[in-house]
């Protein structure tokens, strides 16, 4: 009788000493997973953006150029906002005209991401480029 109790006081120090790896490691898998949701959901709204602005008509000379980076921009965020659920106050994106053969646009897009669960030292940010062609109009 007196082996089964010390042999159940040795469970629990075993259960104490294990429990803080184990949380380290589901809290490091939580992290993780709040990352590379942020990242695909910012990598979705800049393909929305490029892809929206893409249908648009560069006009012959690129006169509508401004409209086009606006639009990119505006559709770009309004994705971001429906994807997460979440403002955001701040991200940044740019869109640039590339010179790819045929007229191409690149839109830029970053965040900063606040930690999670508190394993990862001050925010991160993630980044994300889409490239579309242009869709000229004759």
């Amino acid at each position: 009788m007196l082996r089964r109790s010390r042999r159940q006081g040795s469970h629990a120090l075993e259960f104490a000493l294990c429990l803080p790896i184990w949380l380290t490691a589901l809290a490091l898998v939580f992290e993780l997973g709040w990352l590379a949701f942020h990242k695909t959901s910012l990598e979705a709204a800049a393909n929305e953006g490029c892809r929206v602005a893409s249908f648009l008509d560069p006009g012959s000379s690129g006169q509508n150029i401004a409209t086009l980076r606006a639009v990119a921009e505006a559709e770009s965020l309004a994705a971001l906002q429906r994807l997460t659920g979440l403002p955001c106050a701040d991200c940044q994106h740019q869109a640039v005209m590339v010179d790819l053969g045929p007229t191409a646009l690149r839109c830029e897009m970053s965040r900063s991401v606040p930690p999670l669960v508190g394993l990862a030292l001050g925010p991160r940010d993630v980044h994300s480029v889409q490239v579309a062609l242009l869709q000229t109009q004759y």
